[in-house]
């Protein structure tokens, strides 16, 4: 079942994010859609409306009439998984956040991003390894083990073909980068790591082990630690991020970001 649901500001503008939780895992090909009211008794699909994503189970609500003539409202989610159907209580950002914070958190986004955009912020692709899904030729059934997933294209290093979801906008400002000498696990001496230190958004929301791709200059980086930046401790709004810049050499920089499949949106066979 859906445990929470939260809706707040997001960095775009004239724009709401709403993220859930699940209590446990809906099947790969669930349905979700997302309905909003004003009055919490009239409800509007607005699926259509906004970018959802059924992997970091989140919606962006694109334009709400809510921000426009300054009403308050409210949100449901219904997932339809396995035959049973999941539904969301009705939510409201201000159920978070009261008017005067939704418009501080507003303003600290814009702020974020104005300084990204006019200064050294960059525009990332963010691409999330896949959780099901046909295993890559790498993957060991028998051990539960990928062996020699650096060297597998149809999996790109990942426990399941095409390797990862497809990618979502976001934006990031490279703050410092070091270069590191660590061990290798094979025993062979010592080899050299680079690590950049980065800002970025709470939505998307980066994990460890996702890609991330500049696509100026096609480089490529793992994300490492992530640490967010709550308003009153409940609202992310900025994050702290480690990146591990990828070697040219490694097998991500073969997938094409322009054509990874959509496990949701597959021709049925």
């Amino acid at each position: 079942m859906i445990t929470n649901l939260t809706v707040q500001p997001h960095w775009g503008t004239n724009e709401l994010a709403l993220e859930w939780k699940t209590s446990e895992t809906p099947a790969p090909d669930h349905h979700v859609t997302v309905l909003s009211s004003i009055d919490s008794e009239h409800w509007v699909n607005v699926s259509s409306q906004g970018a959802l994503d059924t992997v970091g189970q989140t919606f962006i609500h694109k334009e709400p009439l809510s921000l426009r003539r300054m009403q308050e409202v409210f949100y449901r989610v219904i997932i339809q998984t396995d035959g049973q159907r999941w539904d969301s209580p009705s939510v409201s950002a201000q159920q978070l956040l009261r008017p005067h914070e939704f418009a501080a958190v507003r303003q600290m986004l814009a702020h974020e991003l104005h300084n990204m955009r006019v200064g050294d912020g960059l525009e990332v692709l963010l691409l999330k390894p896949l959780t099901f899904g046909e295993p890559a030729d790498s993957f060991d059934s028998e051990t539960g083990q990928s062996l020699a997933a650096n060297q597998d294209l149809s999996g790109f290093g990942e426990a399941f073909k095409n390797g990862f979801f497809p990618p979502v906008t976001t934006h990031m400002q490279f703050v410092a980068q070091k270069d590191l000498a660590e061990e290798s696990p094979q025993g062979k001496g010592a080899y050299e790591i680079s690590v950049i230190q980065a800002r970025g958004f709470c939505f998307p929301r980066p994990a460890r082990g996702d890609l991330i791709i500049n696509t100026a200059i096609d480089e490529r980086y793992v994300v490492g630690k992530v640490v967010p930046h709550r308003f009153r401790g409940i609202v992310g709004v900025t994050c702290d991020i480690t990146l591990d810049v990828l070697p040219r050499g490694d097998i991500r920089y073969k997938l094409d970001q322009n054509n990874v499949p959509d496990p949701y949106n597959q021709p049925a066979e």
